[in-house]
């Protein structure tokens, strides 16, 4: 996963090319994700650069309760 600050998932979130649109999900009161997926996505390319500098990590999340 990509792990963004609030005000980096700020620079990012919103509409990019042919409809396509990014929506950092919100882990923690100041950290975000993006799948790394989107590094790859060419309609996403107007962010590459800015998110390929951002540090990459993996991201566990618990199981549900009573599952």
């Amino acid at each position: 996963m990509i792990i963004l600050t609030s005000a980096q998932a700020d620079v990012v979130r919103g509409p990019t090319a042919n409809n396509a649109y990014l929506e950092p999900r919100r882990i923690s009161d100041d950290v975000y994700i993006l799948p790394e997926e989107v590094l790859a996505d060419p309609d996403h390319a107007v962010h590459h650069a800015f998110l390929a500098s951002l540090p990459i990590g993996e991201v566990v999340f618990p199981e549900p309760e009573g599952v």
